[in-house]
């Protein structure tokens, strides 16, 4: 009767976890959606090509072909080729051969884009970020089921509501699935495969395996064909799961495993064969371009990816240089010794002492057998699993800043490493549990309440982090791309208008797709060649109005790049402008044009972080 009563408590008590777990998720997902919809104000050109590699028939790019000759570039083009690239036309649903296609030239697999393809074949002719936020906002609720489940394996119920509580507030999750891309979908296929293989370390004997390994088998897949970092994640969890089945004398199990895991990456390379073949083409270029381009050694790029998960999780932040911090422990502790010196001559008669100096001769003489049960005692209490995914972390971390431009990608090299995030939170916070759980345990009057007392501990630091990650993720991040406007911005002009968009980077245009929709025609050139066409301009000018975009980012003045690096006051006008004679020989051009023209500036406008000049050049009236 007693057992039934208490069975019953704690199906009550898991239900009542269950609930805040799900009001949890809601709440969190509340904020995201906010930060989405209210704080998000433009796109990076990542995720228009996500739109252009599923919507866009037969055509990777929209500013190139298949052999990269100029496409829609030097020559005047109706904006309805931007609108056809990132929308599903009528006739085009549900064309997964195209996306097939795009892929094979892509440095992804096509999985994401074959369900964001879904989504848009539904809403021809239309584009809308949420088609895509929809697949995020799913990733998010299956990553933070998962996420609970596995700390459920690892720590108690209450402690895994913490770290899903502190992992769903935190800058790193915002920035995640905000981001219209397929690190979203890969985060939550991380948390099920290594809930998966959890729960395949922890199998008793007689346990089937086969349910649980159908499920690795089709997530791995799924995983495998949505980004190539996921072959390498998985296959070092994999390595360090066998490993630790092996030592456990789990030989069944490591077998098991390891062929269903090596059959997952079979599958996948039948399915999609460049796999294999564009992710080592793209490791061995971006490999060359860190040893030949930037002088970013192996430390500084692991300092760089650490800081992006440190800082975006538990606000530590990681210097890119090496600070003096082992030093000024090492010299605290001699400092520490040498005051300890007269104390401990002065009480070396005492008890205290007497036992310190006994234990200290019996471990000397007997050197090997206590570093042995030392040794042993540190294993026994070690938990593995922590120790597994740590590493996955780390060696993860050597592969990315490995096979991707820490240097080039800047401040967007975190989206590469988005899924390690919920990962290290796991370790953070179960580590700090430990201490806690060891530091009150040894107190003699709370030592019976050390668990309640360590869950309160644990809540309150869990509620700083929450609270220090908010404070910065709900105002800024990289991934909102503030739309920045002074005067008018592209979306106030009337639709239906010609735009000479000067870009010298063509690529450029894909980000463009979203914002230049709306015009009649465009004419994207760079600054070498917009004297060929003068006389279009004026035919341009006859029933319409005609305007100027430039990039000002391809125009900074040379000082204004090196400053970090010189004496320059930013600040001071008189001895910085910002933009170099090229720029303003353009705009002159534009301006003496034809007698009956007039340049004029109407606005700028932030888009990708790129600060764009616009001018309406017009016949006067």
């Amino acid at each position: 009767m007693e057992e039934i009563m208490e069975q019953e408590k704690n199906n009550k008590s898991k239900v009542g976890l269950y609930i805040c777990l799900a009001v949890m998720i809601a709440i969190q997902l509340g904020v995201i959606i906010y930060c989405f919809q209210f704080k998000k104000e433009g796109y990076h050109s990542d995720e228009m090509w996500s739109y252009g590699y599923a919507n866009s028939y037969n055509l990777k790019d929209v500013y190139q072909d298949a052999d990269g000759n100029p496409l829609n570039v030097g020559m005047w083009t109706s904006s309805d080729v931007l609108k056809d690239y990132i929308a599903v036309n009528e006739g085009e649903e549900f064309e997964y051969g195209s996306i097939y296609r795009n892929q094979i030239y892509d440095l992804s697999p096509p999985f994401h884009s074959i369900v964001l393809h879904t989504i848009c074949s539904f809403f021809p002719e239309t584009f809308s970020p949420w088609y895509s936020f929809s697949i995020n906002i799913v990733s998010f609720i299956v990553c933070m089921i998962f996420l609970f489940k596995v700390c459920c394996l690892l720590m108690d119920e209450k402690q895994g509501l913490l770290v899903c509580l502190v992992y769903g507030f935190c800058r790193a999750a915002i920035d995640n699935f905000c981001y219209l891309r397929m690190y979203a979908m890969c985060t939550a296929f991380v948390m099920v495969m290594l809930y998966g293989m959890l729960k395949v370390v922890k199998m008793k004997k007689q346990e089937s395996y086969w349910k649980m390994g159908i499920l690795l088998f089709v997530v791995s897949v799924l995983a495998f064909l949505t980004h190539y970092y996921m072959v390498a994640i998985g296959g070092i969890m994999t390595a360090l799961f066998c490993c630790y089945l092996l030592c456990t004398k789990q030989i069944k199990r490591m077998f098991q495993l390891g062929f269903t895991m090596l059959g997952a990456l079979i599958a996948s390379i039948a399915i999609f064969p460049s796999l294999l073949v564009r992710s080592q083409s793209q490791a061995d270029k971006i490999a060359g371009d860190n040893a030949e381009m930037y002088n970013y050694t192996f430390e500084i790029r692991q300092r760089i990816l650490w800081n992006f998960i440190t800082s975006k999780t538990c606000g530590i932040q990681i210097s890119i240089f090496r600070s003096a911090w082992p030093q000024i422990i090492l010299g605290c502790l001699i400092y520490v010794l040498i005051l300890m010196i007269p104390v401990v001559f002065l009480l070396r008669k005492t008890k205290l002492i007497q036992n310190i100096k006994n234990k200290l001769i019996y471990c000397v003489k007997n050197f090997g057998s206590v570093t042995k049960k030392g040794i042993q005692w540190i294993l026994k209490k070690i938990n593995w699993c922590y120790v597994i995914i740590f590493v996955t972390c780390a060696l993860q971390l050597i592969v990315v800043s490995e096979t991707s431009s820490v240097y080039g990608m800047g401040n967007y090299e975190d989206r590469y490493i988005f899924y390690l995030s919920p990962l290290f939170l796991i370790v953070y916070i179960g580590l700090i549990a430990k201490i806690l759980k060891i530091v009150f345990g040894r107190i003699p009057k709370i030592k019976n309440k050390s668990k309640l007392v360590t869950n309160l501990s644990v809540g309150l630091f869990c509620l700083f982090l929450i609270v220090i990650n908010l404070r910065v993720g709900l105002n800024s991040s990289f991934y909102y791309f503030s739309n920045e406007k002074e005067g008018y911005g592209l979306e106030d002009i009337v639709d239906g208008q010609n735009i000479v968009y000067i870009e010298k980077s063509s690529w450029m245009l894909t980000a463009m797709c979203a914002w230049l929709g709306n015009f009649d025609e465009f004419l994207l050139i760079d600054d070498g060649n917009y004297k060929k066409f003068n006389e279009s301009y004026y035919e341009k000018m006859q029933d319409k109005k005609l305007y100027l975009m430039v990039n000002e980012n391809d125009y900074q003045n040379d000082l204004l790049e090196f400053s970090q690096y010189t004496d320059v006051d930013m600040s001071d006008d008189s001895e910085l402008d910002g933009l170099d004679e090229e720029y303003y020989e353009l705009v002159d051009y534009f301006d003496t044009l034809y007698s009956d023209a007039e340049i004029k500036l109407i606005g700028k406008e932030t888009i990708m972080r790129r600060k764009m000049a616009i001018y309406l050049v017009n016949p006067t009236e």
